[in-house]
């Protein structure tokens, strides 16, 4: 007969008592934070870990992804989750070495966002969407590929030093002509004069420098670790793809190119896949909280 009190096979045993009482911690972690707690839809989010005798990691927070790094005894993930991320304790979930499933909930509270009202005119038709596609689906080429270290050394900065005003928000529900809500603004807009200079906004290398149909003049950055930041609707482009570039350096110039209606700036940030919040990323300023967690000194921010 088993006797009643007998642990579960592999399961956590909880003593009272101490200063410290012991957690339960994925297999082969020593310890485990968490970025934000609580967080929102539409952050960045990042795990950082250590351990030993792991060789593999996977973690998803609902249905959102991480991708995880490995450098010990260093863990580092890094996801994001969304603008229609729904709110409530998600169960984030790691898998070290393809066997033993740990999970816990990680609180999401509902987020604030802009309502814009959108207004088409013109011919419908003369927008080629089969061009739209083609875009996408190259982008998304290049944001599904992954770095597997930090090309940054610093925190993050704004990509402009002179505008008028922010026009639109990440994460701003949009209506088009009247119809419901149903999308959303995937980075942010800067409002400025043609001609302003564009920099980067943080150190990487440049994956694709161009003009694009829809992004019009169009710059990508490759951050590592599965993170891009792209700059568009530029009249200029100065970089080059292969350029490894720093924080501050000059990318291009502001403009109204591609399916635009005025000179901005469109600035987002792709984090596995995710368009995320790019003031969230410099408020909890995870640059440095990642490169710490990596076990790499962070330079001061510019």
């Amino acid at each position: 007969m088993v006797h009643p009190f007998r642990p579960l096979h592999r399961g956590a045993i909880f003593v009272p008592g101490g200063d410290s009482p012991p957690r339960e911690l994925p297999a082969g972690f020593h310890s485990l934070e968490l970025s934000a707690v609580p967080a929102q839809p539409g952050w960045p989010l990042a795990l950082r870990a250590k351990g030993e005798g792991i060789s593999s990691v996977a973690a998803q927070l609902g249905t959102a992804r991480f991708d995880t790094f490995i450098n010990l005894p260093n863990i580092v993930g890094v996801g994001g989750t969304g603008a229609f991320f729904s709110p409530g304790a998600p169960e984030l979930s790691i898998v070290s070495n393809e066997t033993w499933i740990w999970s816990q909930p990680w609180r999401v509270n509902p987020g604030t966002w802009d309502f814009d009202e959108v207004t088409l005119t013109g011919d419908a038709a003369a927008i080629d969407q089969a061009a739209i596609a083609a875009e996408r689906e190259r982008m998304f080429q290049i944001w599904s590929q992954v770095t597997p270290q930090p090309l940054w050394r610093s925190s993050f900065r704004l990509p402009i030093d002179d505008y008028l005003q922010i026009s639109s928000t990440y994460g701003a529900r949009r209506s088009y002509n009247g119809g419901p809500y149903s999308s959303y603004h995937e980075g942010v807009d800067f409002s400025a004069y043609g001609g302003t200079p564009v920099y980067a906004s943080g150190d990487g290398v440049v994956v694709l420098a161009e003009t694009l149909y829809v992004r019009g003049g169009a710059v990508i950055i490759d951050h590592g670790f599965g993170m891009f930041s792209g700059y568009y609707h530029m009249s200029a482009v100065h970089a080059q793809v292969g350029q490894a570039i720093t924080a501050g350096e000059l990318l291009g110039e502001v403009g109204s190119e591609g399916l635009s209606s005025g000179n901005h700036l469109h600035w987002d940030f792709l984090v596995a896949e995710t368009w995320v919040n790019a003031a969230a990323w410099q408020a909890q300023n995870l640059a440095c909280w990642i490169l710490e967690g990596w076990g790499t000194p962070c330079g001061e921010g510019q």
